[in-house]
């Protein structure tokens, strides 16, 4: 039997990953930096693992055979963590990894988590790159809902650029598939909603859903950059944010992949199905 190891095994993608691995009959190990507090599916083993604190590491990857690894959500840096990390599981009986990427990673020999790609691909062990477009939860629990919270607007230096979201539901499940199935090594999975939105769309669609008012306000790229700094954002995270947004900006993330229908054998969820389900967030 499978026995997995979930890295951000808390998090949006990481939680769906535990539950649909566990589903599927794999022994289930949630890393996690406070394992006392962890409250995930029945039989989930939590386990301690800080990717800030690398003493972590041995116990929570001994007898691991495959294993999940994501970077520290706004990490400008992950193969300082990541590579490393990767090379203490290898050690140990390593059969598969998964790593969650970033769509368009391929196209930037620059960025931190391409050099995790191609770190893991010449690893020799047998590996699948999920690369998600921007996340949908992104307007429900992360920026651009502190921001809808704060405001009644989501402001981004975006312009009418249209973007594929997806749901974290869909990322975690294909990862999940990707870890406990055979058939997905070598692959590289793009990840995107069934359909592009520009930003006027996405909130006149959770407006209709909530019942509350959402603007969406185009802005310049020194007023984000100001503002995220204001927000207590460390530098080299704005920095590094700004440079993924020049990427939705010019159209890097419009295209539909119909790569999670192919894996989970269904439509991948729409932004409406998204909505629906979590309106009172927006009330």
């Amino acid at each position: 039997m499978a026995r997995v190891l979930v890295v951000g095994a808390t998090g949006k993608v990481g939680r769906e990953t535990v539950r649909e691995s566990s589903r599927l009959g794999a022994t289930v190990l949630a890393a996690t930096r406070r394992p006392g507090e962890y409250r995930g599916p029945n039989g989930v083993q939590p386990v301690e693992l800080d990717l800030e604190h690398a003493e972590t590491w041995n116990d929570a990857v001994r007898g691991v055979t495959r294993l999940f690894l994501m970077a520290r959500p706004g990490d400008s840096r992950p193969e300082e963590t990541l590579i490393p990390l990767f090379e203490r599981a290898r050690g140990e009986e390593l059969e598969r990894v998964v790593l969650l990427s970033v769509l368009g990673a391929d196209r930037d020999e620059q960025l931190g988590l391409r050099k995790v790609e191609k770190h893991v691909a010449a690893s020799g062990v047998p590996w699948t790159f999920l690369r998600p477009n921007w996340f949908m939860q992104n307007f429900s629990h992360g920026f651009l809902f502190d921001s809808i919270r704060a405001t009644g607007g989501v402001y981004l230096p975006v312009g009418d650029a249209k973007v594929a979201y997806v749901d974290t539901r869909d990322v975690g499940q294909v990862g999940a598939r990707a870890l406990v199935e055979d058939g997905h090594e070598g692959r590289s999975y793009a990840l995107t909603g069934p359909r592009a939105l520009d930003h006027a769309e996405a909130v006149a669609i959770l407006s209709r859903t909530s019942g509350r008012t959402i603007a969406y306000v185009p802005i310049g790229e020194d007023d984000a950059r100001q503002g995220m700094l204001k927000s207590g954002w460390p530098p080299a995270s704005v920095e590094f944010f700004l440079r993924l947004l020049r990427g939705m900006r010019a159209g890097d993330a419009a295209a539909v992949s119909p790569d999670v229908k192919a894996v989970l054998g269904r439509d991948a969820i729409s932004f409406e199905q998204f909505a629906d389900r979590n309106a009172a967030q927006w009330r």
